[in-house]
């Protein structure tokens, strides 16, 4: 297939991406650069025809809603307002967007599934042990300072802590998907890539909302303008047709899957070390992460045991007729010869 709509496109967003970061058009080039960017989406799934279409739908349908919730801002009204003057309706509208969202991811990752092998325990048990961890240190550092906060109405700083709340969720749903054991291919990981630039930009803009960070709006958009363009590429790319191609059956693991999920393990730990007050939250998150890992340390020791099994099934008994080998009957014949039965009895064997 042809590159050539996937190079324009990357043209086209790239522009609009630094067009909204210089201010020049205020708050309104947010919302034409997702229009350009889902008209771009909608033109690479007809080119391509990827064969699970809904999630991709799912997208654009969020784009949509983050779209209007961006209109209805008004400017930025309720920036860093906390005050009972905040307006509420963009929020109502965009985290929506977010269930939608998740549903999109969660439609690739079944796409990926292969039909007959189920969903792997161990691929979810690290999915939860990464976001419960991420959700640590987000609950620690940011979300608890932000519903302590004095003077602020109570409503608009549970608005402020939905969004990177939501974003954790997303963090769970975008490692299955990383760790399932699929083709790597580039549409693959755009989706990652605006996967994390999300994650990334909510947890600045509500470090922002809160006046930890002090930065001009356009550079605080960065990140969000990052998702419309990395899934608009995606859908653009002709690997998007085979992005729901079956797990491979390797076992093989990438390196990164040992660091995230190591590093989401010393996420308790990692508190003592930023500021903030341990909460009952955390301590449940932290007992969870606990339960958690435990869980996966339990199902990769009954997945060795099934493997170890399997491999000295197929080394002593014969692929076609299922029939003990030659190498186990001289096993066996040993073991009557040199020991002894259960009861203490000797055995005696005569072969003719």
């Amino acid at each position: 297939r042809s590159m050539l709509p996937f190079r324009v496109g990357a043209a086209v967003l790239g522009v609009l991406v630094v067009v909204h970061a210089s201010g020049v058009f205020g708050a309104s080039s947010y919302a034409a650069t997702i229009a350009v960017a889902a008209a771009f989406g909608v033109v690479g799934l007809v080119k391509n025809r990827p064969g699970t279409r809904w999630p991709w739908m799912l997208f654009l349908t969020t784009a949509g809603v983050w779209a209007v919730s961006n209109t209805l801002a008004d400017g930025n009204a309720g920036f860093r307002n906390l005050t009972t003057s905040r307006p509420l309706l963009p929020d109502l509208v965009s985290l929506p967007g977010y269930a939608l969202f998740g549903a999109g991811m969660y439609g690739l990752l079944r796409a990926r599934r292969a039909p007959t092998s189920g969903r792997d325990a161990s691929i979810l048990l690290d999915g939860v042990v990464l976001a419960i961890g991420s959700s640590l240190v987000v609950q620690h550092t940011l979300v608890g300072p932000t519903l302590e906060l004095d003077d602020t109405w109570i409503v608009a700083r549970l608005v402020v802590s939905a969004y990177p709340t939501a974003a954790i969720f997303l963090v769970g749903l975008a490692a299955q998907l990383a760790f399932s054991r699929g083709p790597r291919r580039p549409a693959l990981l755009f989706v990652l890539a605006g996967t994390a630039a999300l994650v990334v930009g909510d947890v600045i803009w509500a470090f922002s909302e809160i006046g930890r960070i002090d930065a001009a709006d356009g550079l605080l958009e960065i990140p969000y303008m990052l998702v419309p363009l990395t899934f608009a590429l995606a859908m653009l790319h002709p690997s998007v047709a085979a992005l729901d191609q079956a797990e491979s059956p390797t076992i093989e693991r990438p390196r990164s899957r040992y660091v995230a999920v190591t590093t989401a393990l010393i996420a308790p730990a990692s508190l003592v070390i930023f500021p903030g007050t341990i909460t009952p939250l955390v301590v449940v998150l932290s007992v969870s992460l606990c339960v958690a890992s435990a869980a996966r340390v339990v199902t990769a020791m009954r997945s060795e045991d099934r493997l170890r099994a399997r491999l000295l099934h197929r080394a002593t008994h014969d692929d076609l007729t299922e029939l003990p080998t030659r190498s186990l009957l001289v096993d066996e014949i040993e073991r009557r010869l040199h020991g002894k039965e259960a009861d203490g009895r000797e055995s005696v064997a005569l072969l003719f």
